[in-house]
């Protein structure tokens, strides 16, 4: 198997929020509560991986990646599992690889009732469907002799099923190809659409115990058992989503006009003062500055919730280097090597690639995945063009930026 490992640890399909992935979680108790337990799973997981990383684990081999690999994962995350029988060749199974349980008991008492799906279902915390290594987990595959229909679309369907004979007791499912694990929520705004993926091989291959923390707190079997609240980590993940957004509204709003409104018109005027000797301004120039402010605080919230929602393909190598994430990135790192009264108001760059990423959207760049806008109402307000005179110098970007 090719050890290669990407851009990014996830691949965070609009489930849940990446700002609350990167900046809230890592602060949470629950963080910090299981940093200190799961060493040896970590080590356990790894040995795994190490047994499997040479071998030819693809087409028709799903089998051996199972018994070799994923179960010993799952038993390591904490679960007891019940494994569905192999369905003939040529006959589709209407049932999921596994079902995951807390504990020997709950097993136990669902493998007494394995032909009724209610009792045997409601007994279980999760499903998982296992696939060959590395097997596209959204496509149909004619080289998978054992199953050949898309992964997504099968899993999602049986989380349906699962779903309606619990209930509504089970509302996740579990894909994984070993080296990815996607997650499914049934009650996402598109089902087969919205998902969180982790590359576990990644994790393991760097040795990085703090991105294995993310592994074990989205799949592990602790992932799946409710508090005395009735609330599981799952849960807790999807409410600090909405409450880091809400948190993130609030001071949004409170910096547009505090501080990032006031700065792109200083900013704006500076430039035609410097720039186009303008000495005063005029009622009708103020509005047009006005309108500046209004069009570029429009452009930079819609980038700012697009990346953040994956609307865009912020995973991506190629759109991640020219991202409204990747330019902030960029200033927060010269602010912390460069006093502000030794930057220059005569710099340009990074006005000069805000405008490169606004043409991007309104046009669209296949290389880059960005696919072209429709026209529109909503599109052409995307595609409003600053007037030149509008143009800011890096030191007021940075003001406007360095607060994302």
């Amino acid at each position: 198997m090719p050890k290669q490992t990407g851009l990014f640890l996830w691949n965070n399909q609009n489930l849940f929020s990446n700002n609350y992935l990167e900046h809230r979680l890592p602060t949470t108790s629950l963080w910090n509560e299981q940093k200190e337990k799961i060493g040896k799973v970590f080590e356990t997981v790894k040995k795994s991986y190490d047994t499997i990383k040479d071998l030819d684990l693809g087409p028709g081999q799903e089998a051996e990646l199972e018994d070799k690999f994923i179960r010993p994962v799952l038993t390591a995350l904490g679960y007891e599992y019940n494994v569905q029988p192999p369905t003939q060749r040529g006959f589709k199974k209407k049932r999921p690889d596994y079902a995951l349980f807390k504990d020997a008991s709950a097993l136990k008492t669902a493998s007494k009732n394995k032909t009724e799906l209610k009792k045997f279902f409601s007994q279980a915390l999760t499903i998982l469907e296992a696939k060959y290594w590395g097997r596209r987990l959204n496509d149909s595959d004619k080289d998978d002799i054992l199953d050949s229909r898309d992964p997504t679309a099968q899993t999602v369907k049986y989380l349906e099923d699962v779903h309606l004979h619990t209930d509504g007791k089970i509302n996740w499912a579990i894909l994984t190809n070993g080296k990815h694990w996607r997650l499914f929520y049934f009650k996402a705004a598109s089902r087969s659409g919205n998902f969180f993926e982790i590359d576990l091989e990644e994790i393991l291959i760097s040795g990085d115990f703090e991105k294995f923390l993310y592994f074990y707190l989205f799949f592990s079997k602790d992932a799946f058992i409710p508090d005395p609240s009735g609330a599981t980590w799952l849960d807790q993940h999807l409410k600090g989503t909405e409450d880091y957004a809400a948190r993130v509204s609030t001071k949004l709003k409170e910096l547009i006009f505090d501080e990032v409104f006031e700065g792109l018109a200083e900013g704006f005027v500076h430039y035609r003062r410097s720039a186009l000797s303008v000495i005063k301004e005029t009622d009708e120039s103020k509005k047009e500055i006005f309108k500046g402010c209004l069009t570029l605080l429009y452009r930079l919230l819609f980038l700012l919730y697009a990346e953040s929602r994956n609307l865009l393909p912020i995973d991506e190598e190629g759109y991640n280097k020219v991202s409204l994430s990747r330019l902030k990135r960029d200033i927060h790192q010269e602010l912390a090597t460069t006093e502000p009264d030794k930057m220059s108001k005569q710099l340009y760059t990074y006005w000069a690639r805000l405008e490169s990423l606004f043409h991007i959207i309104a046009n669209g760049d296949p290389e880059l995945n960005v696919p072209v806008k429709n026209s529109g109402k909503n599109s052409s307000r995307i595609q409003l063009n600053l007037k030149t005179e509008s143009t800011l110098s890096n030191i007021y970007t940075k003001k406007v930026l360095k607060h994302g």
